[in-house]
C-alpha cells in the first residue's frame, strides 16, 4: 500500500524564470516564453503540480544574490519544493562554485532539478553530474568571456578619447 502511495504523490514544481538582458529576451529567452514553457511542462506531467513561480529579471546568473532564487531555496529548506525546472541551465546558474553549492543544498533536502530543453542533464548518476559540472564550467566561461568583451570595446576607443 506504501509504493502505491508513493507513485501517486505529485511533485511541487517550482518553475525558475532568469533573464539578465533585453538581448536575451529578444532571442527566446524572454520572461513569458520561460513561463510558458514551465507550466505546458507541468501540465503535461500528471505527477506534477504546480507550486510557484520565481522570477529574476535583470539579474546575472553569476550571481548567487537574487532575490527570487533565495525564496526558492528558502522554500526548498522548508520541504515545499520536489522539483524546480527551469529552461536551460545557463538560467539556472552561470558560475560552477554556485551551482556545486546549491545543489548540495538540493541533495539535503531531498529536491532536484532539471533542465526541460536539455534533458540529457541527469544528476541521479556520476557521470551525469560530472557532465553537468563540465557544462557549468562551460557556462561561466561564455559569462565572462561576455564581459571582457564588451570591457575590451570600451578600452580599444579609451586611447583616443573618442566614444
Amino acid at each position: 500500500m506504501k509504493r502505491a502511495e508513493e507513485s501517486e504523490k505529485l511533485l511541487r514544481v517550482a518553475v525558475y524564470i532568469r533573464v539578465s538582458s533585453d538581448e536575451q529576451a529578444e532571442r527566446g529567452d524572454s520572461i513569458r516564453d520561460q513561463k510558458e514553457r514551465g507550466i505546458k511542462y507541468i501540465e503535461e506531467h500528471k505527477n506534477m503540480v504546480l507550486q510557484d513561480i520565481y522570477l529574476d529579471d535583470g539579474v546575472s546568473g553569476q550571481k548567487i544574490d537574487r532575490d527570487d532564487f533565495t525564496r526558492l531555496m528558502n522554500h526548498v529548506k522548508e520541504g515545499l519544493v520536489d522539483l524546480i525546472i527551469f529552461t536551460k541551465l545557463d538560467r539556472w546558474f552561470r558560475s560552477l562554485r554556485h551551482y556545486l553549492n546549491t545543489q548540495a543544498v538540493l541533495e539535503k533536502y531531498h529536491a532536484a532539478w532539471t533542465a526541460i530543453d536539455q534533458p540529457f542533464f541527469d544528476t541521479s548518476t556520476p557521470y551525469g553530474r560530472a557532465f553537468v559540472a563540465q557544462s557549468m564550467t562551460w557556462a561561466e566561461l561564455e559569462a565572462q568571456n561576455g564581459i571582457f568583451v564588451w570591457l575590451m570595446s570600451f578600452v580599444q576607443r579609451s586611447p583616443t578619447g573618442k566614444s
